[in-house]
């Protein structure tokens, strides 16, 4: 049996690689924070993370975009905050857990608890991780 990637994290899977096809970011919950990595330069020499509440739209919400037509989910992304990083070529994933910048990975921790424990994710590339609540 195929499992989405809210029923992984569900059983307590915390990082999950988006290589095969039953496996979608648009699996995620929402509403939500995440971290999403974005290769600026095409060699990770110039990464931005964007830091975003995505939320669910109902089906005729005039924010959804021609892409994401009227049938089926679809999501809206607000940005919150943008941390840049520059020089270090690498992807920011060691082996399948996803960084998460510094500043902004206590930001998402405080948001979430202030938003009613909203879920926290780190994306890049196809790997998602679930960014663990701090300490309570």
């Amino acid at each position: 049996m195929k499992q989405t990637i809210t029923q992984k994290i569900k059983r307590g899977v915390t990082s999950v690689g988006l290589g095969s096809s039953d496996l979608l970011v648009s699996d995620l919950p929402a509403p939500r924070l995440e971290l999403r990595w974005v290769n600026v330069s095409g060699d990770w020499a110039e990464a931005h993370c964007i830091y975003e509440l995505v939320m669910p739209l109902a089906e005729y919400d005039v924010r959804r975009t021609e892409e994401q037509g009227m049938n089926g989910k679809a999501e809206l992304r607000i940005e919150i905050r943008t941390t840049k990083r520059t020089g270090s070529g690498r992807k920011p994933v060691w082996g399948v857990k996803v960084d998460t910048p510094w500043r902004d990975g206590i930001h998402i921790l405080c948001d979430s608890a202030k938003l009613g424990n909203l879920p926290m994710f780190a994306t890049c590339e196809g790997i998602v991780t679930q960014v663990p609540s701090g300490p309570k």
